[in-house]
């Protein structure tokens, strides 16, 4: 009886938890912070092969809010501004000020 109850436990905490991906309410005590993407960027649903919503440019006006803290695979969740897509797209293609910190969204 205890290990169908572990196992039911076990098996409610897999089902239940959202993937990674999902996570993009930001903290609402941190601003956003201005950024610019490389020509051509992805904005995509969730991270790391989300449907592609549409396309960042170097000229566009970029928000990033906040990141998906996985630090082998670095995502912003942003808005571009200039075309009113908001997504994630992948850090490397993405750059913010020097000193700036972007919260996790949680």
């Amino acid at each position: 009886m205890l290990v169908a109850v572990a196992g039911a436990a076990i098996a409610g905490a897999i089902f239940s938890a959202a993937p990674a991906s999902a996570a993009v309410a930001r903290p609402m005590s941190t601003p956003d912070v201005p950024g610019q993407c490389s020509d051509g960027t992805n904005i995509r649903s969730s991270w790391p092969n989300g449907a592609v919503l549409g396309s960042c440019y170097s000229n566009h006006s970029l928000t990033v809010h906040c990141n998906n803290g996985n630090e082998d695979n670095f995502w912003y969740y942003a808005t571009d501004n200039t075309t009113s897509v908001t997504g994630w797209m992948y850090a490397g293609y993405v750059s913010v000020g020097r000193f700036v910190s972007v919260p996790t969204c949680r």
